[in-house]
């Protein structure tokens, strides 16, 4: 029997949530180009999909560091200043590519879509097993 204490890392699916964002980006784009055949606007979900779910995956790591309690320091100052750098990143899109406001707005919203989805599938899959 170990007597290790802490949390078991293999029970916990870090990058569940980052999957639901993928496929949430891929049904957005296609949703976009189905609807227009504006490029800024296709660019726009395409690069505001990009960085939120490069987003979340830095956020879903970093928690699992936080959880393994290694660097803690690191990972709460990478957590602050990604926001500083998101926000240079979109001001450069801005500057330097063709893209839409409303293409970014819609890309970065994908994550409400796939949050919402998340959360859904874990209280049915809860509800179901009995654990609810």
């Amino acid at each position: 029997m170990s007597s290790k204490s802490g949390p078991n890392i293999n029970t916990f699916n870090y990058f569940r949530p980052v999957y639901f964002q993928i496929i949430g980006s891929f049904v957005a784009l296609a949703i976009t180009l189905s609807i227009s055949e504006d490029k800024a606007l296709f660019m726009g979900v395409f690069f505001g999909a990009l960085i939120i779910t490069v987003d979340l995956f830095i956020l879903c790591w970093l928690l699992k560091r936080i959880f393994l309690k290694k660097s803690i320091a690191l990972s709460l100052s990478l957590i602050v200043f990604k926001w500083a750098i998101l926000g240079l990143i979109i001001y450069l899109m801005f500057k330097y590519f063709n893209v839409s406001g409303l293409g970014i707005f819609v890309g970065l919203s994908t994550l409400i879509v796939s949050t919402l989805f998340l959360v859904t599938m874990s209280l049915v899959t809860k509800e179901q097993n009995g654990t609810f």
